[in-house]
């Protein structure tokens, strides 16, 4: 699920309100990846869903299931 949920994140990220951010959180998502870090996975996340605009987090909230 997470996996699936950072991948999602992830192709959004020309959506966010910040890139740089955006960029920085991904890199760390991969390396959370790489490490089996699932809590930090889960920490990014939730950050690149808050960089989303609007309609892109309710969008998302009715594909996902939040």
């Amino acid at each position: 699920f997470l996996l699936a949920m950072f991948d999602w994140c992830s192709g959004q990220s020309s959506k966010m309100n910040n890139q740089t951010q955006a960029n920085s959180l991904i890199d760390s998502g991969k390396f959370a990846i790489e490490s089996e870090n699932w809590e930090r996975l889960r920490e990014i996340i939730f950050n690149l869903f808050d960089l989303l605009p609007r309609g892109a987090k309710e969008s998302a909230s009715s594909k996902i299931g939040f």
